[in-house]
Formats: structure tokens, sequence, C-alpha cells
């Protein structure tokens, strides 16, 4: 079961990021990166990689929660 959600929020945490920082740095609304750490709405396929780079952490490390 993808768990992208909590995934997205525990590493925008670890990463010491803001919701508004990661959204800049996605080109995004706040209220999107918000919306996906609730499970309401899955990023788009096109933003794993920068997701991942942002991270630090691979692409199946991000979708697939481990923990």
């Amino acid at each position: 079961m993808i768990q992208i959600h909590k995934t997205i929020k525990r590493e925008r945490l670890r990463c010491g990021m803001t919701q508004e920082r990661l959204a800049n740095c996605l080109n995004t609304s706040k209220t999107t990166i918000s919306k996906w750490e609730n499970g309401a709405l899955f990023p788009d396929i096109t933003l794993l990689p920068r997701l991942s780079k942002i991270f630090n952490i691979s692409i199946d490390a991000l979708i697939n929660d481990k923990t």
C-alpha cells in the first residue's frame, strides 16, 4: 500500500522544512502540501524525482513507507 503521505511529512520535518518552503521548492501551494500529508491528494508522478532529490531518498523509499 502506498504511504507517500506519511513519508512526505516525516521527511519534510526531518529536513526542517515548513510546508510553505516545500511548496515553494515545488512551485505548488502550501494547501497542496497539506493535502498530500493528510492523504487527501497524491503528488503528481512528475514531482516524485524532485521530492526524492529534496529529501535525499530514493523514489522507492518515498512511495513505500517502511516505518
